[in-house]
């Protein structure tokens, strides 16, 4: 898995099986900032989340390594992350997701991120196509059979709410 790499993660859970399955390591978030090459960034904004990453997390990582934010601009801390980039405390970052995303596309915000030459940025477009809304209509009308038929829909986020009256709609 993963081109003979090692993988770690770092998560509020931890899970014991699929790392066996997977071959994959479990870290706590500073040991993993520590070790890692590259660091790929997979989490909802949330309280906790929001600049998850930050000037301790970045100073923790090494000068060599490569952080990818595809999940919520506002998990990274912009500011620390452009003053890293600019002393070069690590070596790039590949960006899908900015914190004022809404005024970039507007044209009404230039990050200063993008005046680094160790910065790439993708357009947070990736789930555009005929084919991924093909596919989402699927899963939607799949997901309607199952809840019709009383059974457990496909891919819920948030299973706490399957088993809760007070969380869900009759």
């Amino acid at each position: 898995m993963g081109f003979e790499t090692n993988i770690s993660y770092f998560d509020v859970v931890r899970y014991t099986v699929e790392e066996k399955e997977l071959n994959i390591h479990y870290l706590p978030l500073d040991e993993l900032l520590m070790w890692s090459d590259i660091v790929s960034i997979h989490v909802p904004l949330l309280k906790t989340t929001k600049n998850l990453i930050g000037k301790k997390e970045l100073d923790l990582m090494k000068s060599s390594a490569i952080l990818i934010n595809t999940a919520r601009g506002e998990i990274v801390d912009e500011e620390s992350l452009y003053t890293a980039l600019k002393n070069n405390k690590i070596a790039g970052v590949g960006l899908d997701v900015f914190a004022q995303e809404n005024e970039i596309q507007r044209g009404e915000y230039v990050s200063p991120l993008f005046t680094l030459e160790n910065v790439v940025i993708s357009p947070h477009y990736a789930g555009h196509t005929y084919d991924t809304w093909l596919r989402r209509i699927e899963m939607g009308y799949q997901n309607i059979v199952r809840i019709a038929k009383g059974e457990e829909p496909f891919y819920v986020v948030n299973k706490d709410v399957l088993h809760s009256k007070e969380k869900r709609c009759e």
